[in-house]
This record gives C-alpha cells, structure tokens and sequence, in this order.
C-alpha cells in the first residue's frame, strides 16, 4: 500500500450507512475487491456536563462517535481478514481523549473510548498483519470551530494561549497525517495515536499571545 491519490473506487460512507455497514463492506468495491484502508472520520458533538448533559444526546453521541466506529471497525477487520489484506484502520480521535472539557463530556468521553478501541483492536488484529492506529487533532481552522470562534470574541486568544505552536492547525494537515498512517511508512506503527495538536498536550500552562 504506497501513498497515492483517492480512487474512483473508495467508499466514502456516513453515519447514516451505520445501519448497513454489513452488507455494504464485504461487497468488492476497489479495483482488487478488498478493503486497504479504513478511516473511521464520522464524529459529532452534543454540549452538556456531569450535572445537565440529557440521556438523549449521550446517546446519539455514542451512537456515532463510539458504536458506528467499532461497527465501521469490525467490519473491515472481517473483509481485511477474509480477503488476507494486511490493511489499516484509522480512527479519529482528539486531544480530549486525554484532557477532558467538562462541558463536553460525552464527546471527551467518546474520544477515551477510541483510543481504547485502538489499541485492543491493534493487538488482536497485529497477527494478521493489519494495524489499528488513531490521529488526535487539536484545534483546527474547521467550519465547526470558526462557529465556536464568532460566537466568543477571546476564544481563538484562549485556543493559542495553550498552543505552543502559536496558531490552528490546517485541515490538511490533519489529512497528511491520516495519510501516513494509511501507507507503508508506518508500516511498524500500529496502537498508537498521533495527535496533530500544535504541542498542545506537551504544556502544562500557558503561553503569552501576540495580539492580532
């Protein structure tokens, strides 16, 4: 498996095939009828703490971010299985599956679930040459976080203050990432997650901001 542009024949699927991923993953849709590569990228978000956050929104959180993940998973590990590929599932974890935003605990507690995922997926599957690894973005220049961004005029300041790199990170480099991980250059990478973060979780304070 080399780095190479997307072909007309990769599947790009959603939360809503979740219900059929059965079905849908085992019919031969690449060139050579095997599943290389699974990115496990779907992910939503549903604001609420220890004290308000509603049962109805932990659950459709989990329902995409954590049990359509593992069915996305499974899936492919059976196809990569049956067909003997020696393939790579990625999934996309977060910063705060190890710093938690008390506001948000589902999603944090959704991203600590993948990361488990992750690494008893990659030891079970390590035998049959398939390896499971995770990338963890930390704020990027996303539609979702310039929505967050208009609506709090010291938020970006407070994004950076944490950020050693000093700005957000690019949509593609978060991609570059994933990238690696599908292709042989990490070929003796498997259980771990990368965070594409700016050095975010290496501080343990924060940093002076240059004003714009």
């Amino acid at each position: 498996m080399n780095l190479q542009t997307p072909r007309r024949s990769d599947l790009i699927l959603t939360p809503n095939h979740y219900r059929g991923v059965f079905p849908i993953l085992p019919t031969p849709f690449t060139e050579d009828g095997a599943v290389d590569v699974l990115v496990n990228n779907a992910g939503i978000v549903h604001a609420g703490d220890i004290l308000n956050l509603d049962v109805e929104g932990f659950d459709r959180l989990f329902s995409v971010n954590v049990r359509g993940a593992f069915l996305m998973a499974q899936a492919a590990a059976k196809s990569m299985v049956a067909a003997g590929t020696k393939g790579s599932i990625i999934n996309m974890s977060s910063v705060n599956s190890v710093v938690a935003l008390p506001n948000q605990l589902a999603y944090s507690m959704s991203k600590g679930a993948l990361a488990q995922l992750t690494r008893a997926a990659s030891i079970r599957l390590a035998p049959e040459g398939i390896r499971v690894n995770a990338f963890g973005p930390g704020s990027i220049e996303t539609e979702l976080l310039a929505d967050a961004l208009s609506k709090d005029p010291h938020g970006k300041s407070a994004i950076l203050s944490r950020t050693p790199l000093g700005r957000l990170g690019a949509p593609s480099e978060v991609a570059d990432v994933a990238l690696y991980l599908a292709s042989d250059y990490s070929s003796y990478i498997t259980g771990e997650t990368i965070y594409v973060d700016g050095d975010r979780l290496a501080l343990g304070y924060t940093v002076p901001v240059k004003n714009d």
